[in-house]
Protein backbone atom coordinates (compact mmCIF):
# COMPACT_ATOMS: atom_id res chain seq x y z
CA UNK A 1 0.00 0.00 0.00
CA UNK A 2 1.35 3.48 -0.64
CA UNK A 3 -0.24 6.91 -0.22
CA UNK A 4 1.09 9.76 -2.24
CA UNK A 5 0.79 13.20 -0.38
CA UNK A 6 0.85 16.64 -1.87
CA UNK A 7 2.09 19.05 0.87
CA UNK A 8 1.54 22.31 -0.11
CA UNK A 9 3.78 25.13 1.20
CA UNK A 10 4.11 28.73 1.39
CA UNK A 11 7.72 28.12 0.35
CA UNK A 12 7.94 24.92 -1.81
CA UNK A 13 5.37 22.20 -2.95
CA UNK A 14 6.30 18.63 -2.40
CA UNK A 15 5.10 14.75 -3.16
CA UNK A 16 5.99 12.19 -0.66
CA UNK A 17 4.76 8.82 -1.52
CA UNK A 18 4.66 6.84 1.63
CA UNK A 19 4.53 3.15 2.57
CA UNK A 20 1.95 1.82 4.69
CA UNK A 21 4.17 1.47 7.46
CA UNK A 22 5.21 4.97 6.94
CA UNK A 23 8.59 4.91 5.24
CA UNK A 24 9.33 7.44 2.72
CA UNK A 25 9.47 5.60 -0.35
CA UNK A 26 9.87 9.02 -2.95
CA UNK A 27 9.66 12.48 -2.51
CA UNK A 28 9.89 15.14 -5.56
CA UNK A 29 10.10 18.99 -5.20
CA UNK A 30 9.62 22.30 -6.36
CA UNK A 31 9.46 25.67 -5.72
CA UNK A 32 5.86 27.23 -4.71
CA UNK A 33 5.98 30.41 -6.54
CA UNK A 34 3.17 32.90 -6.84
CA UNK A 35 2.37 35.40 -10.04
CA UNK A 36 2.08 39.18 -9.37
CA UNK A 37 -1.11 39.53 -10.54
CA UNK A 38 -3.59 41.07 -12.20
CA UNK A 39 -5.95 40.70 -10.47
CA UNK A 40 -3.54 40.00 -7.28
CA UNK A 41 -0.74 38.09 -6.34
CA UNK A 42 -1.65 34.71 -7.13
CA UNK A 43 -1.03 30.50 -7.31
CA UNK A 44 -0.32 29.57 -9.98
CA UNK A 45 -2.82 26.60 -10.27
CA UNK A 46 -1.79 25.65 -14.20
CA UNK A 47 1.71 25.20 -13.44
CA UNK A 48 0.93 23.33 -10.18
CA UNK A 49 -1.67 20.39 -12.04
CA UNK A 50 0.67 20.36 -14.73
CA UNK A 51 3.68 19.18 -12.18
CA UNK A 52 1.33 17.26 -9.95
CA UNK A 53 -0.31 14.95 -12.87
CA UNK A 54 3.12 14.56 -14.49
CA UNK A 55 4.76 13.55 -11.31
CA UNK A 56 2.38 11.04 -9.76
CA UNK A 57 2.30 9.61 -13.48
CA UNK A 58 6.07 8.91 -13.34
CA UNK A 59 5.35 7.57 -9.76
CA UNK A 60 2.55 5.56 -11.09
CA UNK A 61 5.78 3.99 -12.85
CA UNK A 62 7.57 2.82 -10.35
CA UNK A 63 4.82 2.48 -7.40
CA UNK A 64 1.51 1.29 -7.16
CA UNK A 65 -0.61 4.36 -5.78
CA UNK A 66 -3.33 3.23 -3.60
CA UNK A 67 -4.51 6.64 -2.38
CA UNK A 68 -3.84 10.48 -2.59
CA UNK A 69 -4.32 13.20 -0.07
CA UNK A 70 -3.44 16.87 -0.75
CA UNK A 71 -1.94 19.45 2.74
CA UNK A 72 -2.29 23.12 2.91
CA UNK A 73 -1.16 25.65 4.30
CA UNK A 74 -4.90 27.49 6.00
CA UNK A 75 -4.94 30.37 3.85
CA UNK A 76 -4.82 29.02 -0.06
CA UNK A 77 -8.46 28.73 -1.22
CA UNK A 78 -9.99 28.44 -5.07
CA UNK A 79 -13.35 29.93 -6.09
CA UNK A 80 -14.69 27.55 -8.86
CA UNK A 81 -17.81 26.94 -11.06
CA UNK A 82 -18.11 23.57 -12.64
CA UNK A 83 -15.62 24.02 -15.48
CA UNK A 84 -12.79 25.14 -12.99
CA UNK A 85 -10.76 28.27 -11.41
CA UNK A 86 -13.18 31.59 -11.58
CA UNK A 87 -10.82 33.85 -10.30
CA UNK A 88 -7.22 33.37 -9.02
CA UNK A 89 -6.42 32.04 -5.75
CA UNK A 90 -5.71 34.68 -3.61
CA UNK A 91 -2.11 34.39 -1.94
CA UNK A 92 -2.27 35.17 1.66
CA UNK A 93 0.60 37.72 1.48
CA UNK A 94 -1.64 39.79 -0.83
CA UNK A 95 -2.78 43.34 0.99
CA UNK A 96 -6.50 43.81 1.90
CA UNK A 97 -7.59 47.06 -0.06
CA UNK A 98 -8.94 49.37 2.63
CA UNK A 99 -12.37 49.52 1.58
CA UNK A 100 -12.77 46.08 1.70
CA UNK A 101 -10.30 45.89 5.21
CA UNK A 102 -13.13 48.10 6.83
CA UNK A 103 -16.35 46.20 5.42
CA UNK A 104 -14.49 43.17 6.95
CA UNK A 105 -13.66 43.97 10.40
CA UNK A 106 -17.27 44.87 11.84
CA UNK A 107 -18.19 41.31 10.37
CA UNK A 108 -15.76 39.09 12.15
CA UNK A 109 -16.85 38.20 15.45
CA UNK A 110 -14.80 38.43 19.08
CA UNK A 111 -11.59 35.80 18.92
CA UNK A 112 -11.65 32.98 19.96
CA UNK A 113 -14.66 32.52 18.20
CA UNK A 114 -13.11 34.21 14.93
CA UNK A 115 -9.91 31.62 14.91
CA UNK A 116 -7.27 34.16 14.67
CA UNK A 117 -6.61 37.68 14.92
CA UNK A 118 -7.66 39.77 11.67
CA UNK A 119 -4.61 40.45 9.43
CA UNK A 120 -3.69 43.27 7.51
CA UNK A 121 -3.09 40.68 4.37
CA UNK A 122 -5.58 37.97 3.21
CA UNK A 123 -4.75 35.33 4.90
CA UNK A 124 -8.45 34.27 5.97
CA UNK A 125 -11.34 33.02 3.28
CA UNK A 126 -13.75 35.33 4.64
CA UNK A 127 -11.33 37.90 3.58
CA UNK A 128 -10.72 36.17 0.37
CA UNK A 129 -14.14 35.82 -0.35
CA UNK A 130 -14.95 39.26 0.22
CA UNK A 131 -12.32 40.78 -2.26
CA UNK A 132 -13.30 38.49 -5.14
CA UNK A 133 -17.17 39.44 -3.83
CA UNK A 134 -16.53 43.18 -3.96
CA UNK A 135 -13.54 43.06 -6.96
CA UNK A 136 -15.82 41.27 -9.16
CA UNK A 137 -19.12 40.63 -8.80
CA UNK A 138 -19.95 39.52 -12.04
CA UNK A 139 -17.87 36.57 -12.03
CA UNK A 140 -18.53 35.75 -8.15
CA UNK A 141 -22.15 35.58 -9.06
CA UNK A 142 -21.47 32.48 -11.60
CA UNK A 143 -19.44 30.25 -8.78
CA UNK A 144 -20.65 27.41 -7.38
CA UNK A 145 -18.12 26.41 -4.61
CA UNK A 146 -15.13 28.30 -2.62
CA UNK A 147 -12.37 24.95 -2.00
CA UNK A 148 -9.47 25.01 0.30
CA UNK A 149 -6.77 23.74 -1.59
CA UNK A 150 -6.61 20.75 -0.10
CA UNK A 151 -10.52 20.32 -1.17
CA UNK A 152 -9.63 22.12 -4.83
CA UNK A 153 -7.34 19.12 -5.87
CA UNK A 154 -9.24 16.87 -4.61
CA UNK A 155 -12.05 17.93 -6.95
CA UNK A 156 -10.07 18.35 -9.59
CA UNK A 157 -9.20 14.94 -9.48
CA UNK A 158 -12.51 13.43 -8.89
CA UNK A 159 -15.39 15.99 -9.78
CA UNK A 160 -16.58 15.75 -5.76
CA UNK A 161 -16.65 19.24 -3.97
CA UNK A 162 -16.56 18.71 -0.07
CA UNK A 163 -15.28 20.70 2.59
CA UNK A 164 -13.78 19.53 6.36
CA UNK A 165 -13.38 20.86 9.50
CA UNK A 166 -9.22 21.50 9.83
CA UNK A 167 -9.02 23.81 6.75
CA UNK A 168 -12.21 25.68 7.88
CA UNK A 169 -11.04 25.74 11.31
CA UNK A 170 -7.46 27.00 10.70
CA UNK A 171 -8.27 31.03 10.64
CA UNK A 172 -10.84 31.01 7.78
CA UNK A 173 -13.10 33.16 9.90
CA UNK A 174 -16.30 31.07 8.70
CA UNK A 175 -16.38 28.97 11.36
CA UNK A 176 -15.78 28.94 14.99
CA UNK A 177 -13.59 26.35 15.80
CA UNK A 178 -14.50 26.12 19.35
CA UNK A 179 -18.16 24.35 18.73
CA UNK A 180 -18.06 24.17 14.22
CA UNK A 181 -20.62 26.33 14.21
CA UNK A 182 -21.19 29.45 11.66
CA UNK A 183 -19.53 32.61 12.44
CA UNK A 184 -22.52 34.49 10.56
CA UNK A 185 -20.68 35.83 7.90
CA UNK A 186 -21.18 33.63 5.45
CA UNK A 187 -24.99 34.12 5.93
CA UNK A 188 -24.99 37.87 6.40
CA UNK A 189 -23.14 37.67 2.88
CA UNK A 190 -24.90 35.65 0.87
CA UNK A 191 -22.43 33.11 0.70
CA UNK A 192 -23.98 29.66 1.97
CA UNK A 193 -24.27 28.42 -1.34
CA UNK A 194 -20.54 28.26 -1.90
CA UNK A 195 -19.97 26.02 1.24
CA UNK A 196 -20.40 22.10 -0.20
CA UNK A 197 -21.07 19.73 2.26
CA UNK A 198 -18.40 18.63 5.34
CA UNK A 199 -17.04 15.40 5.58
CA UNK A 200 -13.92 14.22 7.73
CA UNK A 201 -10.41 14.79 6.18
CA UNK A 202 -9.98 11.09 5.82
CA UNK A 203 -13.67 10.41 3.89
CA UNK A 204 -12.67 8.98 0.32
CA UNK A 205 -14.08 11.25 -1.82
CA UNK A 206 -13.80 9.39 -5.24
CA UNK A 207 -11.30 7.97 -7.92
CA UNK A 208 -9.33 10.10 -10.53
CA UNK A 209 -11.27 11.32 -13.52
CA UNK A 210 -10.74 9.62 -16.63
CA UNK A 211 -8.01 10.96 -19.05
CA UNK A 212 -5.63 12.40 -16.40
CA UNK A 213 -3.33 9.30 -16.85
CA UNK A 214 -3.69 8.42 -12.93
CA UNK A 215 -4.66 4.89 -11.45
CA UNK A 216 -8.22 4.48 -11.83
CA UNK A 217 -8.93 3.40 -8.73
CA UNK A 218 -6.48 5.50 -6.32
CA UNK A 219 -8.70 6.34 -3.28
CA UNK A 220 -9.09 10.57 -3.98
CA UNK A 221 -9.05 11.53 0.47
CA UNK A 222 -10.44 14.93 1.45
CA UNK A 223 -7.44 16.77 2.70
CA UNK A 224 -6.64 18.39 5.77
CA UNK A 225 -4.71 21.08 6.82
CA UNK A 226 -0.69 21.07 7.23
CA UNK A 227 -0.20 21.61 10.81
CA UNK A 228 -3.25 19.95 11.81
CA UNK A 229 -2.22 16.92 9.80
CA UNK A 230 1.27 17.12 11.67
CA UNK A 231 -0.51 17.05 14.74
CA UNK A 232 -2.84 13.88 13.48
CA UNK A 233 0.93 11.84 13.58
CA UNK A 234 1.59 12.55 16.68
CA UNK A 235 -1.93 12.29 18.31
CA UNK A 236 -2.93 8.37 16.17
CA UNK A 237 0.38 7.37 17.60
CA UNK A 238 -1.20 7.91 20.75
CA UNK A 239 0.55 11.13 22.50
CA UNK A 240 -2.61 13.17 24.17
CA UNK A 241 -0.73 15.46 26.74
CA UNK A 242 2.19 17.20 24.20
CA UNK A 243 2.61 20.37 22.52
CA UNK A 244 4.13 20.39 18.85
CA UNK A 245 6.42 23.00 17.24
CA UNK A 246 5.90 22.87 13.71
CA UNK A 247 8.55 24.68 12.05
CA UNK A 248 9.16 25.86 8.40
CA UNK A 249 8.47 29.21 6.99
CA UNK A 250 6.18 29.35 10.24
CA UNK A 251 7.18 28.45 13.21
CA UNK A 252 3.03 26.54 13.83
CA UNK A 253 3.07 26.00 17.98
CA UNK A 254 0.02 23.20 18.79
CA UNK A 255 -1.40 21.90 22.24
CA UNK A 256 -4.64 19.85 22.11
CA UNK A 257 -4.66 21.00 26.15
CA UNK A 258 -4.31 24.68 26.57
CA UNK A 259 -7.21 26.23 28.07
CA UNK A 260 -9.19 28.55 26.40
CA UNK A 261 -8.30 30.87 29.19
CA UNK A 262 -4.98 31.53 28.12
CA UNK A 263 -6.30 32.50 24.28
CA UNK A 264 -4.77 35.79 24.08
CA UNK A 265 -5.28 37.29 20.63
CA UNK A 266 -2.56 40.02 20.97
CA UNK A 267 0.24 37.34 20.83
CA UNK A 268 -0.45 35.66 17.92
CA UNK A 269 -2.74 32.87 19.39
CA UNK A 270 -5.27 30.96 16.93
CA UNK A 271 -7.59 28.05 17.84
CA UNK A 272 -7.93 25.53 14.82
CA UNK A 273 -9.42 22.20 14.60
CA UNK A 274 -7.87 18.60 14.84
CA UNK A 275 -8.86 15.57 12.63
CA UNK A 276 -11.76 14.99 14.85
CA UNK A 277 -13.29 18.96 14.86
CA UNK A 278 -12.05 19.35 18.18
CA UNK A 279 -10.64 22.78 19.21
CA UNK A 280 -6.70 23.07 19.42
CA UNK A 281 -4.95 26.13 20.76
CA UNK A 282 -2.14 27.58 18.90
CA UNK A 283 0.34 30.37 18.07
CA UNK A 284 1.46 31.44 14.57
CA UNK A 285 5.11 33.24 13.89
CA UNK A 286 6.90 33.54 10.56
CA UNK A 287 10.11 32.21 12.38
CA UNK A 288 11.62 30.80 9.25
CA UNK A 289 11.50 33.77 7.60
CA UNK A 290 13.28 35.70 10.66
CA UNK A 291 15.67 32.62 10.60
CA UNK A 292 16.71 33.80 6.44
CA UNK A 293 16.61 37.60 7.44
CA UNK A 294 19.10 37.19 10.11
CA UNK A 295 21.55 34.51 8.42
CA UNK A 296 20.77 35.85 4.84
CA UNK A 297 22.78 33.65 2.51
CA UNK A 298 24.58 31.57 5.35
CA UNK A 299 23.93 28.41 5.73
CA UNK A 300 24.95 25.31 7.90
CA UNK A 301 24.64 23.99 11.51
CA UNK A 302 24.88 26.08 14.20
CA UNK A 303 27.78 24.54 16.57
CA UNK A 304 27.84 24.61 20.76
CA UNK A 305 31.10 26.82 20.31
CA UNK A 306 29.27 29.64 18.54
CA UNK A 307 26.24 29.97 20.66
CA UNK A 308 28.10 30.51 23.37
CA UNK A 309 30.30 33.44 21.73
CA UNK A 310 26.70 34.86 21.07
CA UNK A 311 25.86 34.46 24.41
CA UNK A 312 29.54 35.81 25.80
CA UNK A 313 29.15 39.00 22.99
CA UNK A 314 25.32 39.41 24.47
CA UNK A 315 24.23 39.64 20.62
CA UNK A 316 20.74 39.70 20.89
CA UNK A 317 17.76 39.84 17.96
CA UNK A 318 14.61 41.82 18.53
CA UNK A 319 11.71 40.94 16.62
CA UNK A 320 10.32 41.19 14.26
CA UNK A 321 12.38 41.06 11.35
CA UNK A 322 9.31 40.62 8.53
CA UNK A 323 6.21 42.08 8.14
CA UNK A 324 4.26 40.11 10.45
CA UNK A 325 3.53 40.29 14.53
CA UNK A 326 3.53 37.06 15.23
CA UNK A 327 3.76 36.36 19.07
CA UNK A 328 5.40 39.47 19.32
CA UNK A 329 2.40 42.66 19.04
CA UNK A 330 3.50 46.05 17.58
CA UNK A 331 7.06 43.89 16.56
CA UNK A 332 6.41 43.67 12.62
CA UNK A 333 8.97 45.35 10.68
CA UNK A 334 10.97 46.98 13.74
CA UNK A 335 13.17 44.30 14.59
CA UNK A 336 17.08 44.58 14.77
CA UNK A 337 19.96 43.50 15.97
CA UNK A 338 21.75 44.54 18.95
CA UNK A 339 25.79 43.86 19.29
CA UNK A 340 27.03 41.74 15.99
CA UNK A 341 27.57 38.48 15.85
CA UNK A 342 31.11 37.09 14.82
CA UNK A 343 31.11 35.93 11.33
CA UNK A 344 28.84 33.54 9.75
CA UNK A 345 28.82 30.85 12.10
CA UNK A 346 28.32 33.66 14.64
CA UNK A 347 24.99 34.53 12.54
CA UNK A 348 23.61 30.88 12.20
CA UNK A 349 24.16 30.49 16.02
CA UNK A 350 22.42 33.61 16.69
CA UNK A 351 19.48 32.93 14.57
CA UNK A 352 19.06 29.00 16.12
CA UNK A 353 19.23 30.79 19.92
CA UNK A 354 16.86 33.35 18.58
CA UNK A 355 14.22 31.18 17.30
CA UNK A 356 15.05 28.51 20.22
CA UNK A 357 13.98 31.62 22.38
CA UNK A 358 11.32 32.66 20.25
CA UNK A 359 9.81 28.83 21.12
CA UNK A 360 10.39 29.20 24.43
CA UNK A 361 7.73 32.22 24.43
CA UNK A 362 5.13 30.04 22.49
CA UNK A 363 5.24 27.44 24.66
CA UNK A 364 5.01 29.85 27.37
CA UNK A 365 1.33 31.19 25.56
CA UNK A 366 0.33 27.02 25.05
CA UNK A 367 0.85 26.97 29.18
CA UNK A 368 3.15 24.04 27.67
CA UNK A 369 4.05 21.64 30.90
CA UNK A 370 4.41 18.09 29.42
CA UNK A 371 6.37 17.05 26.51
CA UNK A 372 7.12 19.18 23.91
CA UNK A 373 7.42 17.30 20.13
CA UNK A 374 9.32 19.46 17.12
CA UNK A 375 8.97 18.66 13.61
CA UNK A 376 9.40 20.03 10.62
CA UNK A 377 12.54 22.20 8.93
CA UNK A 378 14.46 23.30 12.14
CA UNK A 379 15.30 20.03 12.68
CA UNK A 380 17.69 19.87 10.02
CA UNK A 381 20.42 21.17 12.68
CA UNK A 382 20.11 19.44 16.34
CA UNK A 383 20.55 22.90 18.19
CA UNK A 384 17.73 24.13 18.02
CA UNK A 385 16.04 21.35 19.42
CA UNK A 386 18.69 21.21 22.04
CA UNK A 387 18.49 24.83 22.67
CA UNK A 388 14.43 24.17 23.34
CA UNK A 389 15.41 21.33 25.85
CA UNK A 390 17.79 23.47 27.67
CA UNK A 391 15.35 26.16 27.62
CA UNK A 392 12.50 23.66 29.16
CA UNK A 393 14.69 22.14 31.91
CA UNK A 394 11.08 20.35 33.08
CA UNK A 395 9.99 19.37 29.94
CA UNK A 396 10.83 16.21 27.22
CA UNK A 397 11.79 17.40 23.98
CA UNK A 398 10.83 14.93 21.61
CA UNK A 399 12.37 15.68 18.06
CA UNK A 400 10.82 14.06 14.64
CA UNK A 401 14.37 13.32 12.92
CA UNK A 402 13.00 12.48 9.63
CA UNK A 403 11.25 16.19 9.45
CA UNK A 404 8.34 14.47 7.82
CA UNK A 405 5.20 14.70 10.71
CA UNK A 406 2.85 16.11 8.03
CA UNK A 407 3.23 13.72 5.23
CA UNK A 408 3.11 10.66 7.75
CA UNK A 409 0.33 12.85 9.53
CA UNK A 410 -1.34 12.86 5.66
CA UNK A 411 -0.73 9.42 4.94
CA UNK A 412 -1.96 8.19 8.16
CA UNK A 413 -5.63 9.59 7.39
CA UNK A 414 -5.68 6.30 4.68
CA UNK A 415 -3.62 4.39 6.46
CA UNK A 416 -4.45 4.57 10.32
CA UNK A 417 -8.35 6.00 9.69
CA UNK A 418 -9.23 4.09 6.74
CA UNK A 419 -7.51 0.72 6.55
CA UNK A 420 -6.49 0.29 10.80
CA UNK A 421 -3.06 0.21 10.14
CA UNK A 422 -1.21 0.99 13.97
CA UNK A 423 0.39 4.60 13.54
CA UNK A 424 4.20 5.03 13.97
CA UNK A 425 5.84 6.68 16.71
CA UNK A 426 9.27 8.11 15.46
CA UNK A 427 10.82 10.52 17.64
CA UNK A 428 13.74 10.45 20.05
CA UNK A 429 14.80 12.90 23.18
CA UNK A 430 17.05 15.97 22.34
CA UNK A 431 19.61 15.91 24.90
CA UNK A 432 19.71 19.36 26.46
CA UNK A 433 22.82 21.46 25.48
CA UNK A 434 25.04 22.69 28.21
CA UNK A 435 26.07 26.69 27.90
CA UNK A 436 27.51 28.87 30.27
CA UNK A 437 25.44 31.73 30.43
CA UNK A 438 22.12 30.88 29.11
CA UNK A 439 19.89 31.76 31.64
CA UNK A 440 21.31 35.15 32.28
CA UNK A 441 21.06 35.50 28.77
CA UNK A 442 16.87 34.74 28.09
CA UNK A 443 16.49 36.99 31.40
CA UNK A 444 18.19 39.62 29.59
CA UNK A 445 16.59 39.05 26.05
CA UNK A 446 13.29 38.99 27.24
CA UNK A 447 13.61 42.43 29.48
CA UNK A 448 14.80 43.85 25.88
CA UNK A 449 11.74 42.25 24.17
CA UNK A 450 9.71 43.50 27.12
CA UNK A 451 11.14 46.95 26.45
CA UNK A 452 10.74 46.68 22.54
CA UNK A 453 7.25 45.90 22.68
CA UNK A 454 6.04 47.90 25.73
CA UNK A 455 4.35 45.42 27.51
CA UNK A 456 4.45 42.10 29.74
CA UNK A 457 5.49 38.69 27.87
CA UNK A 458 3.19 35.39 29.53
CA UNK A 459 4.44 34.04 32.57
CA UNK A 460 7.14 31.55 32.15
CA UNK A 461 6.77 28.07 32.67
CA UNK A 462 9.61 26.36 31.77
CA UNK A 463 12.18 25.82 35.02
CA UNK A 464 14.09 28.21 33.97
CA UNK A 465 12.44 31.39 35.31
CA UNK A 466 13.97 33.86 37.55
CA UNK A 467 13.32 36.97 39.42
CA UNK A 468 14.61 38.85 36.85
CA UNK A 469 12.20 37.80 34.18
CA UNK A 470 8.82 39.15 36.01
CA UNK A 471 10.64 42.62 37.06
Amino acid sequence: MTTAVLDIGKTNLKIHLLGDDGTLLAERSRPNQSLPGPPWRHYDLAAIEAWLLATLAELGQRHRLDAFVAACHGSGGVLVDEHGPLLPPIDYENPVPPAVAAEYRPLVPPFPMCSAPVQAQAGHFAQQLLMMQRGFPETFARARHFLPLPQYWAWRLTGRAVLEPTMLGAQSQLVNPLDGSSTGIAEKLGWQHLLAELVPPYQRVGNPRPGLGLPPDMAVLAGIHDSTANLHCYQAAGLTDFALLSTGTWLVGMCPTTPVAALDAAFGMTVTSDVDGRPVAGVLTMAGREYAAITGSASGQASAAAVAEVIARDSQVLPGLVDYDGAFPGSAGRGRLVGEPAGQDGRIALATLYNALVADICLDLMRSQASVVIDGGFTADPMFARLVAALRPGQKVLVNRRGGGTAAGAALLWTHRNLGRPARLDVEPAAPVELEGLAGYRSRWRRAVRRHIQRPLPPSCSGLASTADEE
